[in-house]
């Protein structure tokens, strides 16, 4: 994705979590960052696949997709959410200025979350902090769906169909072939750590990884010449290899994700993490990012089709420092005027989700429910340590509550 084309006043006003025992929810708060959360009228979800499986069995097992959408009250004017180009292919490059053709086709970007895995999304601050999502099984037919994976956000929607960055597409590690590293696809290569060129059978570029990717971080956190992080949006987001969608895409990927959060566990203990701004246009994108090419009616009928892999409406209500690291929660008096100001977009944001919950039942006859994703970490800065208390969590109601949002108690707009 891109933070250009993201934008969003959205999101919720509370929801907890089902807390068993008292020593669980002191862990879940430290891994919402501390604060108390409001506890709507709890309904506890039902809502499954055909197979009987909730969101949180799904993510206990094969893991779903989320997508975040860029949505408030005008777009419900232009008709159904789910059949509207702008807000589910929103990775294409007819988004940029000027557009172009060349980008991947009816691109549509969405988060993969297994647990195990660290629960970011695209929520950028302060724009994307509150915002409203979709989350679908990643049953089967998804997963044949996803045509190419990236370990953090791939900025798609500046690079070609072929993989490669428009810019980096340029680089002197392509001077072998540059003649024809516009016409190559760029991919991930399962073989020992080394220097990014021009693969030999005049079809592809390759970034070597590692036999099993869990070298990725090495090639594109670390300076591999200088043995230093170099970690930003260049080298990092826009320089990454795709995984496609092949016999080992899938594995190699989620190794792939184990040693990023790895190396930035490693650097964090190390004190070698850089300094990371919060700047839309050039600051880091965390979240993984996984894409559907498929025109928007397609990604609709895969949604509700056979077993109905469209599992539940989410809303991310945490306050902007839960979000942050401690050391950079003072950023949140930047974003917010006052407490109020926030409060009134997390309130906005369950009332979008809630009339989304709406136009999905009119239009499908499909009741989803509306969950709090009230541990969702942001996109912008690493938070080691909580990273690593989500990966050795056990539980997905430690981010994704188990309690669904009373939507009567927010107003519905016709």
């Amino acid at each position: 994705m891109t933070a250009q084309t993201k934008t969003l006043l959205l999101c919720l006003c509370a929801v907890g979590l089902i807390a068993p025992t008292r020593a669980d929810e002191t862990r879940r708060r430290q891994l919402r960052g501390g604060s108390q959360q409001n506890v709507l009228d709890p309904k506890r979800n039902q809502s499954s696949t055909g197979k009987g499986k909730t969101v949180w069995d799904w993510i206990q097992s094969d893991g779903v997709l989320i997508k975040m959408l860029t949505i408030d009250s005008a777009t419900f004017d232009k008709g159904d959410v789910l059949i509207n180009a702008d807000v589910i292919n929103d990775c294409t490059s007819t988004f940029l200025d000027p557009p172009d053709n060349y980008g991947i086709p009816h691109c549509s970007a969405w988060a993969f979350m297994k647990q195990g895995l660290v629960p970011m999304v695209y929520n950028y601050p302060p724009q994307s902090q509150h915002q409203v999502g979709i989350v679908v099984a990643n049953s089967q037919a998804v997963t044949e769906a996803v045509t190419r994976m990236h370990v953090i956000d791939g900025i798609t929607i500046g690079r070609y169909s072929d993989g490669a960055d428009r810019v980096d597409v340029g680089s002197e590690d392509w001077d072998a072939c540059k003649d024809t590293a516009l016409n190559r696809r760029y991919v991930c290569a399962y073989e020992d750590i080394g220097p990014r060129r021009c693969a030999d059978d005049a079809t592809h570029l390759w970034a070597p990884i590692g036999s099993d990717g869990s070298y990725w971080a090495d090639q594109f956190i670390m300076d591999s010449t200088l043995q230093k992080p170099d970690f930003n949006r260049w080298h990092s987001n826009q320089q990454q290899c795709e995984f496609w969608s092949d016999s080992n895409g899938w594995t190699n990927f989620q190794n792939a994700l184990q040693s990023y959060y790895d190396k930035v566990k490693h650097l964090s203990d190390e004190g070698l993490l850089p300094d990371f701004d919060t700047d839309a246009d050039n600051g880091i994108y965390l979240e993984n990012e996984v894409n559907m090419e498929k025109p928007v009616e397609d990604v609709r009928d895969l949604l509700l089709g056979d077993g109905q892999p469209l599992l539940a409406v989410i809303v991310q209500d945490n306050m902007c420092y839960d979000q942050l690291p401690a050391s950079a929660r003072e950023r949140c008096s930047d974003y917010y005027t006052n407490e109020d100001n926030e409060n009134s977009m997390r309130h906005e944001a369950v009332a979008t989700a809630c009339r989304l919950r709406k136009q999905i039942q009119d239009n499908h006859h499909i009741l989803l429910p509306v969950l709090n994703a009230s541990g969702v970490l942001t996109n912008s800065i690493p938070d080691a340590d909580r990273w690593q208390q989500y990966r050795e969590s056990t539980d997905p109601r430690d981010w994704l509550s188990a309690n669904e949002i009373d939507c009567e108690k927010y107003s519905q707009q016709d």
